[in-house]
């Protein structure tokens, strides 16, 4: 069974396209909709977001989806909702034990809200975020041959900064296993060496490892 989160923004499309990718694999349990709820009603990316979950929710109105705001420039908002959710599916509702994934949306997330969802889904086994990636990228931006293009990319460009905020990143971290260690200097060494190497021996070798004083490292490297 499945639980999926989404952000919705300018894109309900690719968000519904991407939830129909994991439908076909898991039957869904259940689907949160996360929608700009910020106070300020004149601010117009919380018009659009809310025009659109409204949109979402109405192509899904047959999963009876979970509607919920947020701010989504609020690392401690998007925090303590993604938290909540994953909270409530896997540890008070038990899905955690009944083998339940949630899978978390970031295709529409602004940048602090996807690392926050990055950051909660570090603190929960059986989560995964996962990103839609659009058939086509750059349409609205002009032909770069063409003098609208500079005065664009120039205007693009006319933001200034409101204030720097720190992502704060889980307190445990998961230290890479030794075995996993060798795997990824194997996997370096190789891209190196353009992707092969004419021995078990020879890979050896360029990694810094003597086979002849290493036995045990060699057959290690012989199971990999």
């Amino acid at each position: 069974m499945a639980v999926t989160v989404h952000y919705v923004g300018f894109h309900p499309t690719l968000v519904l396209e991407g939830f129909e990718a994991v439908r076909v694999k898991e039957p869904i349990e259940r689907v949160y909709i996360l929608f700009d709820g910020k106070s300020d009603k004149k601010d117009r990316y919380r018009a659009v977001s809310q025009r659109n979950a409204a949109k979402l929710a109405k192509a899904l109105a047959f999963f009876k989806p979970v509607k919920l705001p947020v701010n989504p420039l609020s690392y401690t908002s998007v925090f303590s909702r993604l938290y909540s959710i994953l909270y409530y599916e896997l540890k008070l509702k038990g899905g955690a034990g009944r083998g339940v994934r949630v899978y978390i949306d970031v295709t529409d997330m602004p940048p602090l809200m996807a690392a926050a969802a990055g950051a909660v889904a570090m603190m929960f086994e059986n989560v995964e975020v996962y990103s839609v990636v659009p058939e086509v990228r750059g349409e609205f931006i002009p032909d770069p041959r063409t003098p609208e293009f500079d005065d664009w990319v120039e205007q693009k460009d006319s933001s200034h900064a409101q204030e720097v905020v720190r992502v704060p990143l889980p307190g445990r971290r998961t230290r890479v296993a030794p075995d996993s260690e060798r795997k990824l200097k194997i996997l370096l060494t190789l891209y190196r060496l353009n992707g092969s190497a004419e021995s078990v021996v020879d890979l050896m070798r360029a990694c810094g490892d003597d086979p002849e004083r290493n036995p045990a490292v060699k057959a290690a490297y012989s199971r990999l």
